[in-house]
């Protein structure tokens, strides 16, 4: 049985503004386990996959507070969705030496899947980006930089099969393109695997991160 779950990870900058990168996974459930796999089964599975890689993105100025997993039911159902939430609290681990850029500036993500469609893609804005250094003179991404490793570190990992369980097979979870509007259109197609992504070259300005929260 294959499930969708809504994961999200909360940050707060220093000036108090607030980062929320979302994704989806899809968890298949082994037909040996009763019962399926829980809300926190799926959010240990990704916190000890991911946490770690993804404050490797983070300025040390940027606290990473939680990871909350919550799962994504059809639309118009009156079940009440799982949901767990992984507190974390600790501080990003690159460094913030230099004049700092603004949070509003980021890396965008782009997600490919096989899927020919609109619903077939995504992004992500990966947030607080640190010191200028980061940007090259040409006023694009330094590729030379721990950040853009870090980044293409946590999205490969991101779209990576995690076995959990005993012997990594009561299930497994992996990153996909989630569209709502599709599941509930009645589409037999309505997530898509995540195949490869891209980090553009140009700094994307994220203007609600201008705010706080």
């Amino acid at each position: 049985m294959a499930s969708i779950w809504r994961c999200a990870y909360n940050s707060d900058h220093a000036t108090g503004v607030r980062f929320v990168n979302v994704f989806h996974v899809v968890v298949h459930d082994s037909t040996l386990v009763p019962g399926g796999s829980s809300a926190a089964d799926v959010r240990d599975t990704l916190h000890s996959a991911l946490t770690t890689k993804y404050r490797a993105m983070l300025p040390t100025n940027v606290t990473v507070q939680s990871l909350v997993v919550r799962e994504e039911l059809a639309p118009g159902s009156t079940a009440v969705p799982e949901e767990a939430s992984q507190t974390i609290g600790l501080a990003g681990t690159l460094s913030t030496s230099g004049d700092m850029l603004p949070p509003a500036m980021c890396i965008l993500a782009s997600f490919y899947t096989n899927a020919a469609v609109r619903s077939g893609h995504g992004r992500m804005f990966i947030p607080g980006c640190g010191p200028s250094a980061n940007l090259a003179s040409t006023g694009l991404w330094d590729t030379s930089t721990a950040l853009w490793t870090a980044v293409a570190a946590f999205l490969d990992e991101l779209k990576t099969n995690h076995g959990a369980g005993l012997f990594g097979t009561d299930f497994t979870a992996h990153q996909v393109v989630y569209s709502r509007t599709r599941r509930a259109a009645g589409a037999s197609a309505y997530w898509f695997d995540v195949s490869s992504y891209t980090r553009r070259a140009a700094p994307h300005w994220l203007r609600s991160r201008l705010t706080s929260p």
